[in-house]
């Protein structure tokens, strides 16, 4: 049995392997079908993150005001180095703190997002309270998941700067015994390739975690078991040829979705930059951005923008989630074990 279809599931009719070109269009199809409850399940979590990033622009002012101005910072610097210090710390701690709990709760919101997708797509009926109750049902792996991701992708990113680090290091050296045009080559030369390294190697290994928001979402399995079962499915090849290379395929998908919803979105946030430019002082400090607007008049952009998130988020979240029912037809043969499930179950009626 393929782990995580219910035995009573029916077949989807249209399962089938998915050119890229098709795993777009039925993304974007099914979105435009079920816009409306993908709406409700992501505008909840995405309330919560607004309310969250509030609560940060708050705390900084109250915890580390310094920071949000940057005269008065500078004159801390000199005149008081250790309340400068002190704000530092509780800024970054509150940041991180913040920031983390606003992590979790996208990824919450892409394990719901991902069950109401695969659900739709075996015509299981789900609804969007449905998807949401599951996926903090998933409490424990999905956080735990989360984690472990975390910690994976310090560490790559740790030893990717390192070998940066090392190839600027050695092309310096060669440069330096050159001399001349010839060593500035080799010091650009190495800087770019160790860019090149760097960029690549961290975002290729990224991809390894592109499915496990759906295996969370359908197969009940534990956090490294989920992590480990992403890898599999995101690994190899599906046939001769670049573009048949599983993370090939990924890759453009990715990018292509990623643009189109960071374009769209951002128009969400025109209201607040109209807002900001129109209220706009000499303001010091990344915090500080916002801070001349009025809040009754920044609180309904700023809503906008979330609105306009929780309508085109969801196009991401079905991407993955048919890609990985592409993979499962590919590789397991879903799509047959639907449609046997179906005939069997319509002879024992």
């Amino acid at each position: 049995m393929i782990p995580g279809v219910s035995s009573s599931a029916p077949a989807f009719s249209e399962f089938h392997p998915l050119s890229t070109g098709e795993l777009m269009d039925r993304a974007v199809g099914f979105w435009r079908s079920h816009w409306k409850p993908l709406f409700q399940l992501y505008l909840a979590f995405q309330l919560v993150g607004y309310a969250l990033l509030k609560l940060l622009l708050w705390a900084m002012r109250a915890w580390s005001p310094l920071l949000q101005d940057g005269l008065a910072l500078a004159a801390a610097i000199r005149n008081d180095p250790t309340e400068v210090a002190r704000q530092s710390v509780v800024g970054v701690g509150a940041t991180a703190g913040i920031f983390g709990a606003y992590a979790w709760v996208v990824w919450f919101a892409s394990i719901a997002g991902a069950r109401y997708v695969v659900d739709e797509c075996l015509s299981q009926k789900p609804s969007p309270s449905g998807s949401i109750r599951y996926a903090f049902a998933r409490l424990g792996p999905g956080t735990r998941s989360l984690f472990l991701m975390a910690l994976q992708l310090a560490a790559v990113w740790l030893l990717l700067v390192i070998a940066m680090a090392l190839t600027v290091g050695f092309a310096s050296l060669f440069g330096k015994g050159s001399g001349g045009a010839a060593g500035v080559v080799f010091v650009l030369g190495g800087t770019a390739v160790a860019c090149f390294i760097f960029v690549v190697g961290f975002l290729w290994f990224m991809l390894r975690f592109t499915l496990i928001s759906p295996v969370l979402a359908v197969e009940g399995l534990g956090a490294s078991a989920s992590i480990k079962r992403s890898g599999e499915l995101m690994s190899g090849r599906l046939g001769p040829g670049v573009m048949n290379g599983v993370k090939v395929r990924a890759t453009i998908l990715i990018t292509a979705m990623m643009l189109v919803v960071l374009v769209v979105t951002s128009l969400g946030s025109i209201p607040s930059v109209f807002l900001t430019l129109a209220y706009a002082r000499d303001s010091e400090g990344i915090f500080a951005v916002s801070r001349g607007v009025p809040e009754i008049f920044l609180i309904p952009a700023e809503l906008f923008h979330v609105g306009v998130q929780s309508l085109f988020a969801p196009l991401y979240a079905a991407l993955v989630s048919i890609f990985y029912l592409d993979m499962r037809v590919r590789r397991e043969g879903l799509d047959l074990e639907l449609k046997m499930r179906e005939l069997t179950g319509g002879g024992a009626r």
